[in-house]
């Protein structure tokens, strides 16, 4: 159990699990839809089971790049464990996650993973009331400093609940 300390100097009580998609997957670009994001689900619930310090309808997922494909699949595949999520520059159809509370954020000028499906998510989502898109118009690839540090969105996710 730790304290986090964002930058916006208030302390969230959280645990955070930052897993990384190991190689091979991780140079395959949908690393988190074998093995890895297997792996990483089973022990997220297996932390929800043995740890009576984790709120299970506190739980969030936020990924970057390919972690952001991760993010999205994350939530698609399990509605029922995740509170909220942040995909920052990945995408994905959006598909049934109406009403799931999530945050997307890409870069207009991102060379690395094209806007074109985070916008097309956006749209396949825009009637949900739970949905929020956020594109920075200058920004390339590298955004994700800009979201994690930003205290908005730590209010926004850390007031989400399920």
């Amino acid at each position: 159990f730790r304290r986090v300390l964002f930058r916006s100097y208030s302390v969230r009580p959280c645990l955070i699990l930052a897993p990384l998609c190991y190689q091979p997957h991780g140079g395959t670009g949908g690393g988190w839809r074998d093995d890895p994001g297997d792996e990483c689900l089973d022990l997220i619930k297996k932390l929800v089971k043995k740890l009576p310090i984790v709120d299970p309808d506190r739980i969030y997922v936020i990924g970057y790049s390919m972690g952001g494909f991760g993010t999205w699949r994350f939530l698609q595949e399990e509605t029922r464990l995740f509170a909220a999520g942040i995909p920052i520059a990945g995408h994905s159809s959006g598909g049934k996650l109406r009403s799931m509370p999530i945050w997307a954020f890409h870069g207009a000028k991102d060379t690395v993973v094209g806007v074109e499906g985070a916008r097309a998510a956006a749209a396949s989502l825009k009637r949900s009331k739970y949905f929020k898109y956020t594109e920075f118009p200058e920004d390339g690839h590298g955004i994700a400093g800009k979201v994690v540090g930003d205290v908005k969105v730590q209010e926004w996710l850390f007031s989400q609940k399920r």
